[in-house]
């Protein structure tokens, strides 16, 4: 009982006190308690412990899933970019030409640094993007800020469709790499001083080829190992980024690759907002089976 929402907040609605609160004596006392005959509160005690013990396993197993996912993205990913995941569609399609490793800076067009002008709320001038807006894999645009760009530095950093932009500096590590890609929503808008925009060429790869690698175990070691700094900051330069080493098979290929890993990630991106609705449900089921014991409805009466 003690555990169940109608104890919970009559606990919360008499506790007292502004720096600690806490639950007296007087207000404990006014706490209603539901007190069955002993027999039926064995019986409900009983049909708890089974069906509680079900919840939490069901927990349990939910809790797992995410790790499942995430291992599963890794390997999808691995597999993609060892050319694992198209070897039939080579073997389909008569490909014989080997996948290369080159450094990325060999397939840039550019690679510029943001601007360092300081953003505000206000919507004057230019929208510019910042770490908050570089979500893995695509921009979110729910905190724009604005800067007062002028012309000359706006044209430098005015963003195009394809263009890739990526977290240089950062306190966490893991984010430090993190990429997203530039659709016709961002197309335009400016970016900020701790993202690096990168430029591809097109007749060697594809945008959506690379960023899909950027989130490969490979490229992360890469990205992650030398960019750990003991101040607390941790950074990548454009010079680290230029020799960062990517895997290149025919534009055809990077094609298939793409089409393969939307698919993918998408069954991946659905199988993770169920389990996260599961987990909800299950988290509320306890609630739920609590209440209804509460209320006398758990198990009969005439038992």
């Amino acid at each position: 009982y003690l555990r169940s929402d109608r104890f919970l907040k009559q606990r919360d609605e008499y506790a007292t006190g502004s720096t600690q609160v806490a639950l007296t004596d007087e207000g404990a006392e006014k706490i209603d308690l539901v007190i069955p005959p002993q027999e039926q509160q064995k019986r409900i005690a009983d049909k708890l412990d089974v069906l509680l013990t079900k919840v939490k396993d069901a927990q349990s197993r939910l809790d797992k899933i995410p790790l499942i996912l995430k291992r599963f993205r890794q390997s999808v990913l691995a597999a993609a970019f060892s050319g694992e995941l198209t070897k039939e569609w080579r073997k389909k399609n008569n490909v014989d030409r080997e996948w290369q490793e080159v450094s990325l800076g060999e397939v840039l067009d550019d690679l510029k640094y943001g601007t360092a002008k300081k953003c505000y709320k206000e919507k004057k001038k230019r929208p510019v993007l910042r770490i908050p807006n570089v979500v893995q894999g695509y921009v979110d645009l729910d905190d724009l800020k604005y800067a007062d760009l002028d012309k000359k530095e706006y044209e430098s950093l005015k963003l195009e469709i394809g263009d890739i932009l990526l977290i240089r500096s950062n306190g966490s590590v893991s984010l430090i790499g993190r990429t997203s890609l530039v659709t016709e929503k961002e197309q335009g808008m400016a970016y900020a001083g701790y993202l690096i925009r990168l430029r591809v060429k097109k007749d060697l790869i594809i945008p959506e080829f690379l960023q899909y690698q950027f989130q490969s175990y490979a490229m992360r070691l890469q990205i992650e190992l030398p960019a750990r700094s003991t101040s607390g900051v941790n950074n990548i330069n454009s010079v680290e980024v230029r020799n960062l080493q990517i895997t290149l098979p025919s534009i055809d290929e990077q094609k298939e690759v793409v089409r393969r890993m939307k698919n993918l990630f998408a069954f991946l991106e659905k199988n993770e907002q169920e389990c996260s609705k599961a987990r909800s449900y299950a988290d509320k089921l306890e609630q739920s089976i609590l209440a209804k014991a509460f209320r006398g409805e758990l198990i009969s009466q005439d038992e």
